[in-house]
């Protein structure tokens, strides 16, 4: 199956569903019309965003944020949005826009710290004109899928620790 995107645009309100499509120049329509302000749901959105996965018919699966960093209308806890990050097989591309680090420290810490934990990463943009440059920079097609099946009687442990190590140029 080709690409698949989903288009979650939120303020204070977070959609219950979005439309999943395969045509991303449609994506980037609906991108291009998009505007910011007004207060943001930051944590709601990630957890819809994630929830939304489930739905897509590829086994390969990423949520890519674009955000101020911003938290200030969500019903949810962040918490409850790590939990359903490291439960859902999706890996989690951060893009923080300007004033990122100056607005909440801590929750550019948190996002950097889940999007490498889900197999993803953060990038910054310095601001809207360097974004397509960032964008660029995802390497979401580059990454390879290990599998771990947990010997007998550890079937019911919710995560286990895996270390890999690479030699020569495939270690970046």
């Amino acid at each position: 199956a080709g690409d698949e995107f989903c288009l979650l645009a939120f303020h204070e309100q977070v959609p219950e569903a979005c439309v999943f499509t395969s045509d991303a120049a449609q994506v980037r329509a609906w991108a291009a019309e998009l505007e910011a302000g007004g207060g943001t749901a930051l944590c709601d959105a990630l957890l819809t965003g994630l929830a939304m996965t489930k739905r897509a018919h590829n086994g390969r699966r990423a949520v890519l944020v674009l955000s101020d960093g911003m938290e200030n209308a969500s019903a949810a806890h962040w918490k409850a949005v790590r939990r359903a990050a490291l439960e859902t097989d999706a890996a989690l591309y951060v893009v923080s826009l300007p004033d990122w680090e100056d607005v909440e420290g801590w929750r550019a810490l948190q996002l950097r710290e889940l999007a490498e934990e889900t197999g993803g990463r953060r990038l910054a943009a310095r601001n809207a004109a360097e974004l397509p440059a960032v964008m660029e920079k995802l390497d979401v097609r580059l990454q390879y899928v290990l599998a771990f099946v947990p010997r007998e009687g550890l079937e019911d442990k919710p995560r286990h620790a895996v270390r890999v190590r690479l030699r020569g140029d495939a270690a970046r």
